[in-house]
């Protein structure tokens, strides 16, 4: 049985490293954020046809000044003293995609380092 993801922030290293956990022949990921392809071309070359990407412009440099700054506040203001890895967040991502999790629904998981108690 093939399946089908959409996989936000694909071309950083969680959406990566999630991509690589769950694929299995015959399934199609959609990279939605895949401003920086470069990320993407590995995986793209090993799984030909498996990853379809699309992805919103965002070349207003003070739009991105102003997102790489909240990154940086979030990561300060979080107890943990940083932010997500791709090594906190893809276990998790993962467990809630597999047949393991087959009987969770409506579930919110917050993998915040304690910024959400």
């Amino acid at each position: 049985m093939s399946n089908v993801y959409l996989i936000t922030g694909a071309s950083s290293d969680v959406g990566c490293a999630l991509i690589r956990r769950l694929w299995q022949p015959g399934d199609v990921f959609i990279a939605q954020g895949a401003g920086d392809l470069g990320g993407l071309a590995e995986l793209c070359k090993e799984h030909p046809g498996s990853i379809r990407t699309y992805d919103v412009d965002l070349t207003n440099e003070k739009a991105l000044e102003a997102f790489i700054a909240d990154v940086q506040a979030s990561a300060e203001a979080n107890p943990m003293g940083r932010n997500a890895t791709p090594a906190d967040v893809v276990p998790a991502m993962a467990f809630l995609l597999s047949d393991e999790a087959g009987f969770i629904t409506g579930v919110t998981l917050p993998i915040t380092g304690g910024s959400a108690l």
